[in-house]
């Protein structure tokens, strides 16, 4: 399921945020909370647009509401409770706007998730965009993409959503440079651990003896490449740093690695 920090971290697909942002301060006129509140809800809408290739006056529809009812429920992480929210702050936007009625909401918000979930497969959402959302996260200076498709033919889907969350948590206080730095050092040991545990879920951490060998191979192979390539021995030994972070604070913090004392 996609995090909500992922779609956050997304570009808008179908809506304004330009004219939004013009709009909705007229609205909540004084409270800043519930229009940050708003336009987060609103982007959720936005994704759930984008991914059901949805008509602009489908839009502004009951079925559309139990739709993006139904998209929260099936493809975001979320508390019901807080989806419900979410639903009940876009009904908020497009009441305003003389778009939906009261009434339209509340049927959503009547409707059983079953039905809602029914309803949002029914609208076809398509793959390829949940994709996009799905390699979208958060960072500390705005956004990053990640393109995890060449590890789809490697991994099981559980051990996809397993890194893809572990990626939410892990990238959240990196900045750009550092987040691409990590993620090449990171695909280049799933490369290894791949090829030598094919049908391994990643979740299903090494044992401290299979972590110490990997490990070790990790570090032989990193110095030969980075000989290989013409780096000097102390640009060697810095990267051979960095792979030694990732390897701490990436696959042993999530799990993947057992921990050990040595790296």
């Amino acid at each position: 399921m996609l995090k909500p920090s992922q779609i956050l971290a997304s570009e808008w697909a179908v809506l304004r945020l330009d004219k939004l942002e013009v709009l909705l301060p007229k609205i909540f006129v004084q409270q800043p909370e519930r229009l940050q509140q708003a336009i987060e809800a609103i982007h959720f809408f936005d994704a759930f647009l984008g991914i059901t290739d949805a008509a602009i006056d489908h839009a502004f529809t009951p079925r559309a509401i139990l739709e993006f009812r139904g998209f929260l429920a099936a493809e975001v992480d979320l508390p019901t409770a807080d989806a419900l929210k979410i639903v009940w702050a876009v009904g908020d936007w497009l009441l305003a706007g003389g778009l939906i009625s009261e009434e339209d909401v509340q049927f959503a918000l009547s409707q059983n998730e079953t039905c809602a979930m029914r309803l949002y497969q029914e609208a076809s959402p398509l793959p390829e965009r949940i994709n996009y959302y799905s390699e979208r996260f958060e960072i500390r200076d705005g956004s990053f993409a990640i393109d995890l498709s060449w590890l789809d033919s490697s991994l099981s889907e559980q051990s996809q959503q397993f890194l893809r969350e572990r990626f939410v948590d892990y990238l959240r206080d990196k900045d750009a440079y550092q987040a691409r730095t990590d993620v090449e050092l990171i695909y280049s040991v799933l490369l290894g651990y791949t090829a030598r545990w094919p049908a391994r879920e990643l979740s299903a951490t090494l044992t401290p003896k299979e972590t110490t060998t990997f490990i070790a191979e990790i570090k032989t192979e990193s110095y030969r490449q980075m000989v290989f390539a013409g780096l000097t021995r102390t640009q060697a030994d810095q990267n051979l740093k960095f792979v030694k972070n990732v390897i701490r604070h990436f696959f042993m913090r999530s799990g993947i690695f057992a921990t050990v004392s040595r790296v």
